[in-house]
């Protein structure tokens, strides 16, 4: 999710540099959804991806933000897609999906993309460009479980997808539940109707299985 430009006054030296990196890290803020009953709750417009290619897996729909809930629940359809994609299967003990240590170092990312961008203050960022629509990047570690989470086979790696169900029944079409908040920096702005997202230092980290 960083933004900026050099083009602008690419011979000003270090300040535009310090420049830069303060303001690749800001928020970028999406609009709430209009969508029920997503919009009784935190909820965005976002569409899914996986992979290099960024294939899309989900249009762009309406979902809640919400970490009282533990995993990042989807609809039924991107469930079974997720499934074919990875090779995971699903643990009867555990109810989680599952993949080997092999399937799991060739799993790609999966980038959550917002329908829009509604603000960023130029006041402090006076080199930068507005992108069209923000991209959260989960790696494939943020995917995963932490094993100590799992009282389940270390010989597998557990994923953090939950089935939401048919979409047409629960009118909400993803749950960005706990295991997604820790990797980046989420603000709720009520007044303005809007939610800020930002990467933090834990975006990229490996902590959950480092050696996939």
């Amino acid at each position: 999710m960083k933004v900026g430009s050099w083009a602008s006054c690419n011979t000003c030296g270090f300040n535009v540099r310090l420049f830069f990196i303060a303001c690749s890290n800001l928020p970028l803020f999406s609009p709430l959804t209009s969508q029920s009953p997503a919009s009784s709750y935190w909820g965005i417009d976002v569409s899914f991806q996986y992979g290099d290619a960024k294939t899309t897996i989900q249009p762009v729909t309406a979902g809640i933000l919400d970490s009282g809930t533990t995993l990042l629940y989807v609809t039924s359809d991107v469930y079974k897609t997720i499934q074919n994609m990875t090779g995971a299967v699903l643990d009867n003990d555990t109810g989680l999906l599952k993949v080997t240590k092999t399937q799991f170092a060739d799993m790609k990312s999966l980038y959550i993309v917002t329908g829009g961008v509604s603000h960023l203050d130029f006041r402090f960022c006076p080199f930068t460009t507005l992108p069209s629509q923000i991209t959260m990047e989960l790696i494939s570690d943020a995917l995963s479980m932490p094993p100590s989470s799992v009282n389940a086979s270390s010989d597998d790696v557990y994923l953090i997808f939950g089935d939401l169900g048919d979409m047409p029944s629960t009118g909400v079409g993803f749950i960005l539940g706990y295991f997604v908040h820790p990797r980046f920096s989420i603000s709720y702005d009520s007044e303005n109707k809007r939610v800020g997202l930002a990467s933090t230092e834990y975006t990229s980290r490996r902590v959950n299985n480092p050696s996939g």
